[in-house]
């Protein structure tokens, strides 16, 4: 709304006195003797005071002007924050009519600035932060606003309109327009705390081997032998077409006696289940009750303390048992057992503690399995401790499975610290699962390192190829080695192992023949030039025994692994230096020395990739093997949660 404004004064009177003194002959005077004389008249130009007065009264200008000129005065009224001031013109009186022009002097006169002031405008602007729209809202300065509709939005409650976005500086409600503004809306996230206490149950109770393929698990029934087909006398000849080939390489097996470690645990705690079915029935009942603060609470019972927590959308529970019960090798147990699941990001976390030696830890989402762990363990009758770390991620964009794998084993013999470490790597595609690590059969090689390459429609291990590196007739070399199952080999039709008394570690510690033939298998052998003579060195090919891992079920239909001693063929694969063709001079190799027309039958894709895998993933391998260390696994698994 427009309005003319004019503050009442009192009229300033102003008064001009003007005085003209006139010059009168005196009557008695006479003209000048001289004779005859004449005057001229010199016209006087009038002043008059023209006064300006602004809108509140005050004078802006006041000063003489001629009579008859055209009196000015540019009149611009300040704008405050809460008024905007507009000049309209001039008027002879405070709320008078507004002059189109000043009219020319003509007698003292003030004139009043006619303004228009109007209330300036601003608007609350609200920034629903994702929510639903709010409506903004314009309205004069000064006016008092009420707080609009709460915003909605999905699985949100709305909390508080603030200045700034991190919510620490709350609006309070009426709220007085003086500028423009925007708040912005604060949520908590609507959080059902019994359903995520529920689905953290859920991936406790989890199988560990659901993060690798279903062909890869003990379970797979391709995987599954008959007891007869694996306990094969190889002092007799054995048809090869009956003897188990394809099982699990030692790399593999390694990565499933890990995921089984997590497994034992919790049938170790199997003992305690009903302590831990009361305790999660104590902790669903009380979040029935509505609390009003769920931020802590602990259950004290006779047999059992639980915690439960939830904290910066961190909800954290604990199980410590009260009484603890023997349990084989490890003695006298007291599980703890804590559990933590961040809503944001959906990590799950559980520690599995029967005492200080044997703990475990493992890390849960949904593309991503970490597992830690510190055990005592039995081996070769003696007692012994474990540490591993092993983790597992897939990429949602390639699809592409990516695992990693650390143990380490110490033992005493006879007063002797004996030390073992493994690491390995895998990486699971649409075809293949190809497995990277150093522990093959033969440990006491200076530097060993192995790929095994599987299918993974069938979990069958295909080949694998290893390399080794010692010190043996004058010189250190590196042998790169492929292994075939003997099925993959043409025209080997039967075979019989006897085991005999070679103790050289880099020879073959069995005698080998072939197809019922009394004579020995003969090993082509390459040959090392010393000074002035030529030795036979290395085997370019020859059948040995390797370890192979196989499963039977048992009574309640659960996977038995058996560990098989399998005859399998390895050929020296061609070498970098000039004369160093094995693999390439195979056929011609065996058929010399033995009178057979062996040949590989192994897929040109298979063999492509083993030696793709060779080449690019065991230098990675190699680069990231001592990542993780026994101590790093210690702090991964980290101290239990106190109640």
């Amino acid at each position: 709304m427009r309005k003319q404004t004019l503050l009442l004064l009192p009229i300033l009177l102003v008064m001009s006195l003007s005085s003209c003194n006139k010059n009168k002959g005196n009557s008695n005077s006479s003209e000048s003797s001289s004779g005859d004389s004449s005057s001229s008249s010199i016209p006087v130009i009038n002043e008059y005071t023209i006064t300006f007065i602004d809108e509140s009264g005050n004078i802006l200008d006041s000063k003489k002007w001629d009579e008859g000129s055209i009196p000015s005065y540019t009149y611009e009224p300040v704008s405050s924050k809460e008024w905007k001031k507009t000049f309209l013109g001039w008027s002879t009186s405070i709320s008078g009519s507004i002059l189109e022009e000043l009219p020319p002097v003509s007698g003292d006169t003030t004139y009043y600035a006619i303004v228009n002031e109007e209330k300036n405008k601003y608007t609350i602007t609200f920034d629903s932060l994702g929510g639903s729209e709010v409506t903004s809202i314009t309205d004069d300065y000064g006016t008092l606003v009420e707080k609009p509709d709460d915003p909605s939005k999905l699985d949100y409650e709305f909390v508080k309109w603030t200045f700034d976005k991190e919510g620490t500086q709350e609006v309070t409600w009426p709220y007085k327009i003086i500028d423009d503004v925007i708040f912005f809306a604060n949520y908590k996230e609507k959080i059902d705390v019994k359903a995520h206490f529920s689905m953290m149950l859920e991936e406790y109770t989890s199988n560990p081997y659901e993060y690798v393929p279903e062909s890869m698990r003990p379970e797979f029934a391709g995987n599954i032998k008959q007891e007869e087909d694996l306990n094969k006398d190889y002092t007799e000849f054995q048809q090869v077409s009956e003897i188990a080939f394809g099982g699990q390489g030692q790399q593999w097996n390694m990565v499933l006696d890990n995921l089984k470690q997590s497994e034992t645990y919790k049938n170790v705690l199997e003992t305690g289940k009903e302590i831990i079915a009361d305790a999660n029935t104590k902790v669903i009942d009380w979040l029935d009750s509505k609390p009003s603060d769920i931020s802590s609470h602990i259950f004290d019972e006779t047999k059992y303390k639980a915690k439960i927590t939830y904290v910066n959308k961190v909800l954290k529970y604990t199980v410590q048992f009260k009484s603890g019960w023997n349990v084989p090798v490890l003695g006298d147990v007291l599980p703890q057992i804590d559990m933590s699941v961040d809503i944001a990001t959906g990590v799950n976390i559980f520690r599995i503690q029967l005492n200080n030696n044997n703990v475990i830890k493992y890390v849960v989402s949904d593309n991503y399995y970490a597992y830690g762990m510190n055990l005592d363990v039995m081996i070769d009758s003696y007692v012994g401790s474990k540490k591993g770390y092993y983790e597992i991620s897939k990429d949602i964009t390639t699809n592409v499975i990516t695992g990693h794998m650390y143990e380490f084993i110490k033992y005493e013999v006879d007063e002797e610290t004996i030390t073992l470490k493994s690491s390995s790597d895998f990486y699971i595609n649409d075809t293949y699962v190809s497995v990277i690590g150093n522990k093959t059969n033969n440990s006491v090689l200076s530097e060993n390192y192995v790929s095994e390459l599987y299918e993974l429609s069938t979990g069958h291990l295909l080949v694998y190829k290893i390399e080794e590196t010692y010190e043996k007739w004058g010189a250190n070399k590196t042998y790169n080695t492929l292994f075939f199952n003997l099925n993959n080999i043409d025209n080997i039709n039967k075979v019989k192992l006897v085991e005999n008394t070679n103790t050289d570690l880099h020879e073959n510690n069995h005698d080998v023949y072939v197809n019922d033939k009394e004579s020995l298998f003969v090993a082509t052998r390459n040959e090392v030039k010393q000074e002035s003579e030529t030795i036979k060195a290395s085997r370019r090919y020859d059948i040995e025994m390797r370890k192979q891992y196989f499963y039977t079920l048992d009574e309640q239909e659960k996977p038995v692994k058996h560990e098989v001693l399998t005859p399998m063929m390895f050929i020296q694969d061609d070498g970098t230096e000039p004369g160093e063709t094995n693999y390439s001079t195979f056929e011609t190799d065996i058929l010399t020395d033995n009178y057979i027309q062996g040949k590989v039958n192994l897929s040109d894709d298979h063999l492509t990739k083993v030696r793709q895998d060779y080449s690019n993933l065991i230098p990675v391998f190699k680069e990231n093997k001592d990542e993780q260390t026994s101590d790093t696994v210690i702090e991964f698994i980290g101290d239990p949660e106190i109640i």
